[in-house]
């Protein structure tokens, strides 16, 4: 139940950043769903509850004002590349097989976290699979059917780690 609220809470998120990429004016309704949605649902951890309410909080700002939804949709581009490849990185933590389109982009994250994990090891640093979906989770932007697929894969995958 805790994997299915997140990413309820998750989703909620990618539906208000969807709705002020749209080019039409903001949907007061659509927003105000998303409001009631969010409030029917238990609270999550602290970490995840904060990381997720401000997303979400980023996105009905951009809803309710020209100049933030401009600077919204500008980080809900930016941060596409950062989110397909904390995919790839917790398919790799997980032994989770990537989708053949994707496996350059897939070598190239292979690569840079061998490096990285030789300076975590130096510096004692190791971030969780958890974590990394939590860093993906509260980065603004929506994802495609196959990678909402590809989700549901990694939590299972965590989930069987417990």
């Amino acid at each position: 139940a805790k994997w299915q609220t997140r990413f309820a809470k998750e989703q909620l998120c990618e539906e208000l950043d969807a709705l002020a990429v749209r080019e039409d004016d903001a949907d007061a309704a659509a927003a105000e769903d998303v409001r009631q949605r969010w409030s029917a649902l238990p609270p999550l951890s602290p970490d995840w509850e904060g990381r997720l309410a401000e997303r979400r909080d980023a996105a009905l700002r951009a809803l309710g004002d020209a100049d933030a939804r401009y600077d919204h949709v500008d980080r809900i581009r930016d941060c596409s590349a950062e989110r397909r490849d904390a995919l790839l990185e917790l398919e790799l933590m997980l032994g989770i097989p990537s989708p053949a389109d994707l496996q350059k982009e897939r070598l190239a994250v292979q690569v840079r976290e061998l490096r990285d994990r030789f300076k975590r090891t130096a510096s004692g640093g190791v971030v969780s699979a958890e974590d990394l979906l939590l860093k993906w989770a509260g980065l603004p932007g929506f994802a495609e059917a196959r990678d909402r697929q590809r989700c549901e894969k990694i939590v299972a995958g965590l989930e069987r780690r417990r």
